[in-house]
């Protein structure tokens, strides 16, 4: 029969303490920034709440709230009103909570939910935001969770509310359209028919206002 007893402190001291104070002051600038990635996503959720007038967007700091502020931001403020599924903000904040009161078992399911919903709204959010690059940063949202957050943080100018990404859109229609009205279908100097973006007639060359 081997006698076999394992002791941290005898392995710990087996180590070089040069490689034990850098592996240290490695967890330490890990835990820093892991830290500072999630108050800097905090605060993204948190001012894009604000700007959008949800009420006590101060919870996006705590792990279960920020959830459905995710969910009230992706599902029922930024799509349009015809795309708005208010029940995936409870499904999202349900299925944050759900740990603490189900059987570990079910803990897999219960991260792809919450990934899956998660991708869902910031990919709502960034249609609006960012149309452009919509996907690519719902993508590196999902990869790291709280990047989500963090670009929202970035893009704190951009952050327009849904009204008035309404409103802006709602001008340019109305601008487009008188500017159409006003120019004439045919030139006024030799009758030519004209194009309605056309500044100068290709016929005799009169300027068209």
């Amino acid at each position: 029969m081997f006698n076999f007893h394992f002791n941290i402190t005898d392995y710990l001291k087996e180590i070089p303490s040069n490689i034990f104070v850098i592996g240290i002051v490695f967890l330490i600038v890990v835990l820093i920034g892991l830290l500072a990635l999630y108050i800097f996503s905090s605060l993204g959720i948190m001012k894009a709440a604000k700007k959008n007038g949800i009420p006590n967007a101060w919870i996006a700091f705590i792990p279960y709230g920020r959830d459905y502020i995710i969910g009230k931001l992706g599902f029922e403020v930024y799509p349009e009103e015809s795309k708005r599924i208010p029940a995936l903000t409870w499904v999202l904040f349900g299925l944050s909570v759900a740990p603490l009161i189900l059987d570990t078992k079910y803990d897999g399911l219960l991260i792809i939910g919450i990934t899956v919903l998660n991708a869902m709204a910031f990919y709502n959010m960034f249609k609006v935001i960012v149309p452009e690059n919509s996907a690519m940063f719902t993508i590196f949202t999902i990869l790291v969770g709280n990047l989500g957050g963090v670009f929202l943080y970035s893009f704190k100018n951009n952050l327009e509310t849904q009204k008035e990404v309404k409103k802006t859109e709602s001008k340019e229609i109305k601008t487009k359209e008188k500017e159409n009205k006003k120019r004439p279908n045919f030139c006024p100097n030799c009758g030519n028919k004209l194009t309605k973006t056309i500044k100068f007639c290709p016929e005799c060359g009169e300027k068209i206002e």
